[in-house]
């Protein structure tokens, strides 16, 4: 029969709260980054725009391609989180500051699993934190997927806290799990896999139960649920569903994750959405084959339902490289838990050897975790130029920004793609891009890359759209040459108004632009024949 347990605490003593203290520093540290991703601008922009009209938009507002097409703003809770942390609390440096503060946050969530968990390996936990940091810093960045890795860290932790906690059903904890639900569902897409996430505990866990006395030593039965907390639990399931419906998309927010499968849906043909590669990502897959020998070597002792988690987050992060984030995230507790058992059968074979390692110090092991950790902070901060939360110019056409606004150019505008959100940023709506990273048409983006690849139908394209603005880069991202800045040079119907030697701006040679173009054109004229472009002021 299984024995009621004791109440579960949460309280740290003074070394372990040291430990824990200097690992959330160090995802602090970790985290703080200059802004790498271009989408951030437009959600910042589309939160500008819901504070301003109080509505939100029902139809695509940024791009001329696509006027008419209808737009479900589903992260339009972190848009507008984003947007009140831009204006008032710092701008770029405040993004940065916030997101690292949320992901700090959610991995608090996970340390907090932790505190009842192997205590004969705590100078390991900082070796383990920072390759779980490695793992997913790729996609730790400023946009509203971080709020699905914190609700994900919060969904593990109440349901472990649930099970190890009391013999009898918590209604109240029961309560949170809507109405996170409900919450993170106005925040972003993501909320899918908190669904996955419960019913894949629930399945397990029904296993377990009806199971208890088969295999009563094996598969975690010493952290059974009692059948009254089992029941209760799939009761609130459905609950837990239908509180997705409670935003201003009502039901229709249920069927959202799973237009990213339908045919021609992004996860067919963005490289996020791609399966990662060894080659790719050589962390990630450092990283799973250890955590995959943990749990190889502890396989007869794995908890059924933690069996179940490692194989929904293995499959998801294999099946889609944006997926790796949240494997690093639900993998760190995982993976810790099972190391004492690697640790005692290790022991068992040199006992000597891992007796001086892993039990070096007794209760001072958090102490020299905490030493341990600090030095990391101290060498990230220190060899890494210090914590940067200013903006990277050098990734965003700020200057080509400001030469359109300060002569008042408007029209339509072709722009790389990687540049999209930031142009909306700072153009609209004087000026509406071609394309942006919300990729709501997929012809849109066929037409893009003809354009952009120089394809005999490109010049058309230009012209069907109405375009009378061209801004490009002199490199993709992979650093191969942008072949349609020579093809619009070679046109006399385009025109280079302007070269910072990272982006260009090309305008339609009609009589609307004809000061500009003989303002600013004769310039390059003469740096094209010198060949060597400058910058030139902004207007």
């Amino acid at each position: 029969m299984i024995q009621p347990r004791k109440s579960y605490s949460l309280k740290l003593s003074w070394r372990l709260f040291l430990a824990s203290s200097a690992l959330l520093a160090l995802t602090f540290v970790f985290c703080v980054f200059p802004l790498k991703n271009y989408d951030i601008f437009w959600h910042i922009k589309a939160g500008d725009l819901i504070r301003a009209t109080r509505t939100l938009p029902t139809h695509d507002i940024f791009s001329f391609t696509t006027p008419n097409l209808k737009w479900e703003l589903n992260s339009w809770g972190s848009d507008l989180i984003f947007s009140t942390v831009y204006r008032y609390f710092g701008r770029e440096s405040g993004i940065i500051v916030f997101k690292a503060l949320i992901m700090t946050l959610a991995y608090g969530l996970i340390l907090l699993t932790l505190k009842k968990q192997n205590r004969r390996s705590i100078m390991l936990l900082p070796g383990f934190w920072l390759f779980s940091l490695m793992v997913g810093k790729e996609s730790y960045l400023a946009r509203p997927q971080i709020f699905s890795y914190l609700f994900l860290a919060l969904f593990y932790f109440l349901l472990d806290y649930y099970r190890r906690a009391t013999a009898k059903a918590d209604f109240r904890l029961l309560l949170f799990f809507p109405l996170i639900m409900g919450v993170w569902s106005n925040l972003h897409p993501g909320f899918a896999v908190g669904y996955l996430f419960l019913f894949v505990f629930l399945i397990t866990e029904s296993i377990k139960y009806g199971l208890r006395n088969v295999i009563y030593d094996k598969w975690g039965i010493e952290r059974l649920l009692t059948g009254s907390k089992l029941l209760w639990l799939w009761l609130v399931f459905p609950l837990v569903i239908l509180a997705t419906a409670a935003n201003p998309f009502g039901v229709k927010t249920l069927l959202a994750p799973l237009r990213l499968f339908l045919p021609g849906a992004q996860t067919n043909w963005i490289l996020e959405w791609s399966a990662p590669g060894i080659i790719d990502e050589p962390v990630f897959f450092a990283a799973f084959f250890l955590f995959s020998a943990i749990f190889l070597v502890s396989f007869f002792r794995l908890d059924l339902s933690d069996l179940g988690m490692i194989v929904l987050v293995s499959v998801m992060s294999l099946e889609a490289r944006r997926c790796i984030s949240d494997y690093a995230i639900i993998i760190l507790p995982l993976s810790y838990r099972y190391l004492d058992i690697v640790i005692w059968k290790l022991k068992g074979k040199k006992a000597n050897t891992a007796n001086r390692f892993f039990m070096l110090g007794g209760s001072s092991q958090p102490l020299l975790a905490t030493a341990f950790t600090l030095g990391v902070i101290i060498g990230l901060i220190y060899f890494g130029g210090g914590l940067k939360t200013r903006m990277n110019p050098d990734r965003y056409p700020q200057y080509a920004a400001d030469f359109i606004i300060n002569n008042n150019i408007r029209g339509n505008l072709f722009n790389t793609y990687r540049w999209g959100g930031y142009l909306i940023h700072r153009l609209y709506p004087r000026v509406k891009v071609f394309v942006d990273g919300r990729l709501l048409s997929r012809r849109v983006f066929k037409d893009y890359v003809d354009v952009a690849r120089v394809s005999p139908d490109g010049r058309r394209i230009l012209d069907l759209y109405g375009v009378n603005i061209v801004l490009t880069s002199y490199w993709y991202e992979t650093g191969q040459r942008y072949y349609l800045n020579d093809d619009l040079q070679r046109s006399p119907d385009w025109v280079r108004v302007f070269d910072d030697n990272k982006s260009l701006v090309f305008l339609r040679n009609i009589p609307e632009f004809k000061l500009l173009i003989d303002k600013y054109a004769p310039y390059y004229r003469r740096q094209l024949r010198m060949r060597s472009p400058h910058r030139i002021p902004t207007g």
